[in-house]
């Protein structure tokens, strides 16, 4: 460093050895641990944008560091990012951050977080209902909360053992199903599980 008289440019002083300036350490501040995010959800990862210096390579493992995946090597410097969470459940995730071109010097989520499946929401039938045997009724649910194909099945009996209504039913949110005809009961249930 140089100090000099703004008047008298003669009068000045430089450092007397060389000093060293380097990068402050990432710091990630979400996900850090212990959170469940659910698969094809739209979650934010987040760090303190002071402590990069550049475009952020944000990567992701499954198996407790031993691999990482990239989820964006041109993410800019602000300090969020928004990700959508791929089909990978896990209960060993963690997500590292650091510099484009630095990446040994990075944080990593203090401790492993969960990608899980959503649970099906159904919203019709819901209990309460009162469907006729041999009439169509629709049974729907909340598309966010499937992430792919499903399985549609039926009981009469509470729960104790299923029926199949359709398989690999795409994830429109409804289903017109033709009820069987089939004796009358209080029992009956509809279940949605994923292909």
């Amino acid at each position: 460093l140089k100090v000099q008289d703004k008047n008298n440019t003669c009068r000045k002083d430089f450092s007397n050895n060389a000093n060293t300036i380097v990068a402050a350490t990432p710091v990630l501040t979400a996900p850090n641990g212990g959170e469940s995010w659910n698969v094809n959800t739209a979650q934010q990862i987040t760090w303190n944008a002071s402590s990069l210096y550049n475009t952020v390579l944000l990567e992701y493992s499954t198996d407790n560091g031993a691999n990482w995946n990239v989820i964006s090597n041109t993410a800019p410097n602000t300090g969020s990012y928004t990700w959508t969470v791929p089909n990978s459940i896990s209960a060993q995730v963690f997500v590292r951050i650091s510099n484009v071109g630095n990446s040994a010097l990075n944080d990593i989520s203090n401790t492993a977080f969960n990608i899980v499946l959503p649970k099906p929401i159904i919203t019709s039938p819901n209990g309460g209902e009162t469907w006729r045997a041999g009439n169509t009724q629709s049974i729907t649910w909340n598309t966010a909360s499937v992430t792919s194909a499903v399985n549609i099945e039926y009981s009469t009996n509470n729960g104790s053992s299923w029926n199949t209504i359709a398989s690999g039913v795409s994830n429109t949110g409804s289903y017109s199903w033709a009820v069987p005809q089939i004796l009358s009961t209080t029992n009956a249930l509809i279940r949605l599980s994923f292909t």
